[in-house]
């Protein structure tokens, strides 16, 4: 049984179609990408996931449709995010960010899901510290360690490479294979470093103007006539994939 089934789900702001009757499925132990240029609705599939924004069609957890419970039900249920603006309590503690996450969440499986989770991001060097103190990348890493102390059965993963180099991008996808690898968690990863994406994940799904445009590994999404028109930049006119809000 697939952790998390997407049927028809659809998002609508007044008279815009952001999502438009995507579908695909999520397998246990896996790590899905998501890509797709600016505009394509990759955010707004995490809203529609985490039910943060409205949407119709059916989600499915483990089998059951969780597409009519709040957010908070479905957060206590192991789906887990991150945001592109971090989110971090600036006047908190690294440690003490973690803690409330955790809290909140109910933890994770280990008995102290807070070292844990700074252990395997590696930023437990940052647990004294107040975010304003650390660089934009480390900060990243932070945000996705306090996602991974609620022990999610699901992590959601909003650009968390933006403001990493490229030798901190390439660390950052090795934590992420391990996490799945040793069955930690099940990642969807959206970003816009393509590199990242094609070398870590198991599964790219492809948006463009809200639609499903391609599904596959990513040989074969690297190959697609279609997203490189869209989006890698090859094949006739592109659309620039980097930037903001996707």
């Amino acid at each position: 049984m697939s952790l998390l089934e997407l049927d028809r789900v659809t998002v609508r702001y007044g008279g815009v179609t952001a999502v438009d009757s995507v579908g695909f499925a999520i397998e246990p132990g896996t790590l899905v990408g998501l890509i797709g240029p600016n505009g394509a609705g990759k955010t707004t599939m995490i809203d529609a996931i985490t039910g943060m924004v409205r949407s119709s069609g059916d989600i499915r957890l483990n089998g059951e449709s969780i597409a009519s419970w709040p957010a908070y039900r479905r957060s206590r249920a192991g789906i887990v995010r991150t945001f592109q603006s971090l989110e971090l309590f600036m006047e908190l503690t690294v440690r003490e960010n973690l803690q409330t996450y955790a809290r909140v969440h109910a933890g994770g499986p280990q008995a102290d899901p807070v070292a844990y989770a700074l252990e395997r991001m590696e930023v437990g060097w940052t647990a004294d510290r107040y975010p304003s103190e650390l660089t934009t990348g480390t900060a990243r890493l932070v945000s996705v360690a306090r996602a991974l102390a609620a022990g999610p059965r699901l992590l959601l993963l909003d650009e968390p490479a933006a403001g990493l180099d490229a030798g901190e991008s390439q660390r950052f996808g090795a934590k992420l294979r391990r996490l799945v690898d040793d069955g930690t968690t099940t990642v969807l990863l959206v970003d816009h470093d393509v590199d990242l994406i094609m070398n870590v994940c198991d599964v790219i799904q492809v948006l463009d103007f809200g639609k499903k445009i391609a599904s596959g590994t990513p040989a074969a999404v690297r190959e697609n006539p279609e997203v490189a028109r869209a989006y890698l930049g090859t094949g006739g006119t592109t659309r620039n994939p980097a930037g903001g809000e996707a």
